[in-house]
């Protein structure tokens, strides 16, 4: 094992084990971090550290997320990364492509509700801020889908109130809106508009 190398977290703790070859499980606990050469097992003692966080190939996951610097969802089991660069929904769609992932897709109540607890509202004497995701209406003929699994029907409880509204027959890509009032929920919006976006792995 070793002596414990310093980081500031988790992720930061997988990335750096990763980095030093084949670690297929690591610990963290208040900045240690141990890398160990064998995947750790229930009983089995690897730091006398009480608290620790384990990680092993398992939860490989974790490592992932780390390694591309997104944030690692536990609850629901996925990695997101927000970016906030103002481009247009195609720009971001082939960004998250590029990180190996794609526009987020809110398919489950649960991720739905993690998305809330993760994104604060940003005060910038705005009444609404939106990120664009992975649902679209293609064929413009008002039928959502989403770009990673065509499959998967849209839950249309997720639109916002009064959502989606076609304004002007012009709206054909989604996005996670939040809004000043502390109220968050999916919104149509212009494909051509710059905005933000979140990808996932």
């Amino acid at each position: 094992m070793g002596q414990p190398l310093p980081c500031t977290s988790a992720p930061s703790c997988g990335r750096l084990c990763r980095g030093l070859g084949d670690s297929p499980a690591f610990s963290y606990m208040e900045g240690s971090c141990y890398c160990y050469n064998n995947a750790w097992a229930e009983g089995h003692v690897n730091t006398s550290a009480k608290g620790a966080q384990y990680y092993y190939k398992e939860n490989a996951r974790l490592i992932e997320c780390a390694d591309k610097e997104y944030t690692y969802l536990s609850a629901v089991d996925v990695c997101l990364k927000i970016f906030d660069d103002q481009k247009t929904w195609v720009f971001a769609s082939n960004r998250c492509k590029a990180d190996g992932g794609h526009l987020l897709m809110i398919d489950t109540g649960e991720k739905l509700h993690a998305l809330n607890a993760l994104i604060p509202f940003n005060v910038n004497n705005l009444t609404y801020e939106v990120y664009a995701i992975g649902l679209e209406d293609p064929d413009r003929d008002e039928v959502w889908t989403w770009t990673r699994d065509r499959s998967v029907v849209y839950n249309t409880t997720f639109w916002y109130l009064g959502e989606p509204n076609g304004f002007l027959k012009q709206e054909h890509c989604a996005g996670y809106a939040i809004f000043s009032t502390g109220e968050h929920g999916v919104v149509d919006f212009v494909c051509s508009r710059l905005q933000g976006f979140i990808c996932e792995l």
